[in-house]
């Protein structure tokens, strides 16, 4: 007898649907074989499934074919055991395939029967759903982030036990003591803890309100690495609301919460925080791959950029990353998604951050200190700079100056700070506004739109032309200007863009006069 049970497999951010179909014979020769481009880890899933019935007095025959159809989809991960083995019992004639219908399977098997938990199970259920399942059965430990698909039964099971209850008598264990458990917000950080820059705190609310990209450079221990892990406590919460995307990514549909959750469950990260709404925030070493950054793998799985999405990257000590993974994040800060080609498929990414990035100005650290004395070369911190490629700074947005907290200063610093505890509200405000007005943030906007009467005074325009033919600016950073003006003029509630504005925006390319400047102590000019 020829059994058929659903179920999903993993591939890239998104689930494929798999059939399982098991047939069993009695044969003199030994022979359990799964077919339909099984990876190592489903082919080695034989062993568990035989143990974990075995453990329930069920013995298969010695001749047993698993076919895990469409054939030419390459099938990962331990998911697929649970399915395996109900079609197995089927195959057995143990259980009714009438009762099978419509109901997906999916859960890794101990050796004793207990499921386990997996990875990606909001995209398994989303494919579900998509497919008209009525129910779909996850391991317990994963019920929480398969309950936030609305509109689909969702049965959590401890062990095979269960999954046999459910399907012959339809009983559900008691879920009451798994509501919100283990969920807390780790947003316990205040912007007003940070002494002093102030400039860098409205570089900070502007890179919030626009969805702009920032560059921090200053001196070791003036508050670089502080000032960025306070930047998600002041974004907006994501939303289980239709995502409002910006037209260049027309196939992003899904609610942010859930897209989020999906790539950080298929990645096996942890998810409590981002069901609560809260941005996620990755911060990977220097030494970090190419692959590792932007992802990659034979099967590829998502980079440091997609689990980044919605949410910060911070790369901290910018010039010393590799040069490569530097470069590979080009496309993706532009594109928003980045795509991956094998040999087998070719998926593609979401990478949709906001870049945050910190650096010193010379090798030692101190070349902008007024407190300690710079021992590097003009033509060392040159070529310090000059790690940093051109197309790369000109993706940046914002480029702000860190002077040191002078300790004797710090009385008279926290007494004149000024206070930003109501600051989000007003990160709301303008990012609503935005979306209002033209459907997308700042961030996003074009040229043409961004110099059109609709945004930008006529006198403004050629006050930054003039600026731009001065100091040399590149025709990307003309834009990235105008579009930091953009958010610093909706910050100010103000319609439209202003000669001040564009002055003030012009004071966040801090990289591109330090390079000037060392470019002329040196003699290039």
């Amino acid at each position: 007898m020829i059994s058929k049970v659903s179920s999903s497999s993993i591939c890239g951010v998104d689930a494929s649907k798999i059939q399982v179909e098991a047939i069993c014979e009695n044969n003199e020769k030994e022979k359990f074989v799964i077919i339909g481009l099984a990876d190592s880890i489903v082919k080695e899933s034989k062993e568990r499934v035989t143990s974990a019935l075995k453990s329930y007095g069920i013995i298969l025959p010695k001749k047993i074919i698993i076919n895990l159809a469409p054939a030419d989809i390459p099938k990962e991960g331990s998911c697929l055991d649970l399915a395996i083995a109900i079609s197995l019992m089927a195959s057995k004639g143990m259980l009714s395939q009438e009762k099978l219908d419509n109901i997906s399977f999916h859960g890794e098997l101990s050796l004793d029967g207990e499921i386990n938990s997996i990875k990606g199970t909001v995209a398994l259920v989303i494919e579900a759903k998509k497919n008209n399942i009525k129910t779909v059965i996850v391991p317990i430990k994963n019920y929480q982030e398969a309950k936030l698909i609305k509109n689909i039964n969702v049965v959590p099971v401890r062990n095979l036990q269960d999954v046999l209850n459910f399907i012959n008598k339809g009983e559900v264990i008691d879920t009451s003591d798994l509501k919100n458990k283990g969920l807390l917000s780790s947003n316990l950080l205040s912007i007003d803890d940070v002494w002093g820059q102030e400039q860098a705190k409205k570089a900070l609310i502007i890179c919030a309100s626009g969805g702009h990209n920032l560059l921090m450079i200053g001196s070791p221990g003036c508050g670089k690495s502080m000032l960025a892990k306070r930047l998600p406590t002041i974004l907006p919460d994501m939303s289980f609301e239709e995502k409002r995307m910006p037209s260049i990514l027309p196939y992003l549909s899904e609610r942010e919460i859930l897209e989020t959750v999906k790539i950080h469950s298929i990645a096996n990260q942890p998810i409590k925080n981002i069901i609560l709404g809260e941005a996620p925030f990755r911060s990977p070493h220097h030494n970090i791959s190419e692959a590792g950054l932007i992802g990659g793998g034979s099967n590829p799985k998502p980079g440091e950029i997609s689990l980044a999405h919605n949410g910060v990257l911070f790369l901290d000590e910018f010039p010393e990353f590799k040069r490569s993974a530097l470069e590979s994040l080009r496309a993706p800060m532009e594109n928003h998604f980045v795509n991956i080609s094998r040999s087998k498929m070719k998926v593609w990414l979401p990478a949709n951050f906001k870049l945050l990035a910190a650096m010193n100005p010379c090798p030692c650290g101190f070349f902008l200190s007024k407190t300690t004395k710079c021992h590097c070369t003009n033509a060392q911190i040159l070529n310090y700079i000059n790690k940093l490629s051109g197309p790369i700074i000109d993706r940046i947005d914002l480029h702000v100056e860190m002077q040191e907290v002078e300790l004797s200063n710090v009385k008279n610093l926290k007494s004149a700070q000024k206070s930003y505890v109501n600051i989000r509200e007003k990160i709301i405000e303008v990012k609503n506004l935005q979306f209002q007005r033209q459907k997308k943030l700042n961030s996003d906007l074009t040229g043409e739109e961004l110099i059109s009467n609709k945004h930008t005074a006529q006198n403004s325009l050629r006050f930054l032309e003039d600026i731009s033919f001065k100091l040399k600016i590149s025709a990307r950073s003309y834009v990235k200007i105008l579009k930091v003006a953009r958010t610093i003029a909706d910050l100010e509630d103000a319609p439209l863009i202003l000669e001040h504005h564009i002055a003030s925006a012009l004071e966040y390319r801090k990289l591109d006069n330090l390079r000037n400047h060392i470019n002329r102590l040196v003699g290039n000019f």
